[in-house]
């Protein structure tokens, strides 16, 4: 895997360390929320709207009524917090709010707890959780809403088994995939895979199964640009659950190896130049929606990523400068 040094196109802010009070998270799918929850600095805790799932819920935190583990290195503060949240069927992650807001993805329903944790470099923690009780949301239920969405995997092989993917090869969509010129002249299978489970629809051969969930891929190579959507394709069932499978190829923005002349002609992304000039990269950010239900990492409420990475020459009026 090659170093990449330069960014050859205007990104704006670059994320910077978990703990550093300044830093910014990666960029989210662009959404509005259906609902506010304001936790002000006279301790107040109020809700805007009427939370529901599938939709969003802006976090909106005066971080004055959490200022225990304030903690510096090298003069910078060094320090996060965190809206930590658990659904009631058990799923929980957290929310960066340390620039004082933050969006959760309503993913379930029913009672949703929320507790802020205060984390210094030095390992220091500090809770804001209603002395222990947590905070405490009804978020509605959405009939249309998938009961389960997981699996989430890529995988990028020669290997197959049975003419298909191996689940040997499976990797995790929250790790960032690499996809460049091996995989894309080598490996047999080069997808994207995850689970749907909806009771009475996935859990029998259903030839309705497209109409009855919506299931769309968003991805984006460029920081600042907008989202394309595709629909993702069926692929199996797997017990009780639908399996999609998105081809990784369709993301990729140096898909075309042919010699580019026009600068018009460049693909719609980032570009990164690797520290050897030789090799040119791109990152895309990507994230599903089931009958508008959000899947993305949902411990970290992040999108996913996927680095492609091609030989410079044919993208060559590409490179700013020609560096």
């Amino acid at each position: 895997m090659h170093a990449f040094l330069k960014r050859t196109l205007p990104l704006g802010p670059l994320c910077g360390a978990v703990l550093l009070a300044s830093s910014v998270s990666p960029a989210r799918a662009q959404a509005t929320a259906g609902s506010v929850a304001t936790f002000a600095a006279d301790w107040s805790f109020t809700i805007e709207g009427e939370p529901a799932q599938g939709e969003q819920l802006e976090i909106r935190y005066d971080v004055s009524r959490l200022t225990a583990c304030r903690d510096t290195r090298y003069g910078l503060p060094a320090w996060s917090i965190l809206a930590r949240y658990r659904f009631a069927s058990g799923q929980s992650g957290y929310v960066p709010v340390t620039s004082g807001v933050g969006t959760l993805d309503l993913t379930g329903s029913g009672e949703l707890e929320i507790w802020f944790e205060n984390q210094g470099y030095s390992g220091c923690r500090a809770y804001d959780s209603s002395f222990g009780q947590n905070y405490r949301i009804f978020v509605s239920d959405n009939p249309n809403a998938p009961g389960w969405v997981g699996n989430g995997a890529y995988i990028i092989d020669r290997l197959t088994c049975g003419g298909g993917p191996c689940d040997s090869s499976r990797r995790p969509l929250y790790q960032t995939f690499t996809y460049g010129s091996s995989a894309r002249q080598r490996a047999t299978i080069q997808s994207v895979y995850f689970d749907v489970w909806q009771p009475g629809v996935t859990d029998f051969d259903n030839p309705d199964l497209w109409r009855e969930l919506d299931v769309q891929v968003h991805y984006r190579a460029r920081r600042d640009g907008e989202f394309t959507s595709e629909f993702v394709d069926f692929f199996e069932r797997v017990g009780n659950d639908a399996r999609y499978e998105f081809k990784i190829a369709r993301f990729d923005p140096f898909t075309d190896l042919t010699v580019v002349v026009d600068p018009a002609d460049c693909p719609d992304a980032d570009i990164l130049t690797s520290g050897d000039g030789i090799t040119i990269g791109a990152d895309v950010e990507y994230y599903f929606t089931i009958n508008g239900v959000v899947f993305r990492n949902a411990q970290s409420q992040r999108n996913f990523f996927g680095r492609f990475e091609s030989e410079r020459a044919p993208f060559e009026v590409c490179v700013e400068d020609g560096r």
